[in-house]
């Protein structure tokens, strides 16, 4: 990865772990997922993956996530670095991307849960600017299609001392568009150390090995738009990814206020939608990717 993009993860992590209070898990909102005051780190790369398509040969990235908040608060930011290799296409003396690869989603969020033994409602809120890099250093230029707001809500049932049915929707940009879509299933929980979440969009399983270890599994939508301004600072247009994102982790408690993880995944399914500098519209399909990623987690 070029050096201005480490430079800027480096950067932004120095401005999310000074913003001081507090989430637990680099999730998505529309998990429903809720935990103790924390800081969390989030840091992935990507190997390089074949694209057959839309004048890309092969591309690479990397990904961030810096999370603050609370119970009912919280602060995130979400950094993907986005490197294309391209090539001429057939009659075009060149085939450049009208995008800046460098993309950012910074946002805020209100969470609310109410539970009691036999049920439960989750509610959340997020809006949410969506640019690349370049376009942060023009806040003048942001337009409208860079804002979203971020929401879900989500209600369980118990069943037994063992099953919850869930039933909810949702609104966010994880499927490539922004759009409310409804959220289902079912959780089944047998034991205290063994968690089973079987749902859609989101399915994830955690198994508490011992006090200080965790193991997890998951499958999301791994999406999102941005609104971006290419290289020349000319022109802004709408830059779209979509994929699943399956992940094997594994959490050790160092200390009951630190947590150190690895984990290890792929993004499958994975689709591009951008502007060329001609303004015709481009998408491409590449292969999948596998990443490894780090988690740390501070908690007070």
């Amino acid at each position: 990865m070029e050096t201005g993009r480490l430079r800027n993860i480096v950067v932004c992590g120095a401005v999310g772990l000074c913003l001081a209070a507090v989430e637990v898990e680099a999730s998505a909102l529309c998990d429903g997922t809720a935990g103790r005051a924390a800081v969390q780190f989030h840091y992935g790369i990507y190997d390089n993956a074949d694209i057959d398509s839309g004048g890309l040969s092969n591309e690479d990235s990397l990904f961030s996530h810096f999370d603050v908040g609370t119970e009912q608060w919280g602060l995130r930011h979400q950094y993907r670095a986005f490197e294309f290799e391209e090539f001429a296409s057939s009659g075009l003396q060149e085939d450049v991307l009208q995008t800046n690869g460098d993309v950012h989603q910074l946002s805020g969020r209100w969470q609310w849960r109410q539970e009691t033994a036999r049920s439960g409602w989750s509610v959340a809120l997020a809006p949410l600017l969506s640019v690349s890099s370049n376009l942060l250093k023009e806040p003048g230029e942001i337009g409208s299609d860079a804002w979203q707001v971020h929401a879900y809500g989500e209600y369980q049932q118990a069943l037994n001392q063992q099953w919850r049915f869930l039933l909810g929707g949702c609104v966010d940009d994880r499927f490539g568009r922004y759009r409310f879509y409804p959220s289902g299933g079912v959780v089944w929980q047998p034991r205290p150390e063994l968690r089973l979440r079987l749902a859609f969009p989101d399915s994830r399983v955690d198994l508490d090995l011992t006090p200080r270890w965790r193991l997890y599994l998951s499958a999301s939508p791994n999406g999102g738009i941005w609104q971006v301004y290419n290289e020349e600072l000319d022109n802004l247009s709408r830059f779209r990814y979509r994929s699943l994102r399956l992940t094997a982790g594994a959490l050790w408690e160092l200390h009951p206020q630190w947590q150190i993880g690895l984990e290890w995944g792929a993004d499958l399914q994975r689709k591009f939608y951008f502007r060329r500098t001609d303004g015709s519209a481009g998408r491409a399909a590449a292969d999948s990717a596998q990443f490894a990623a780090l988690r740390l987690v501070w908690r007070w």
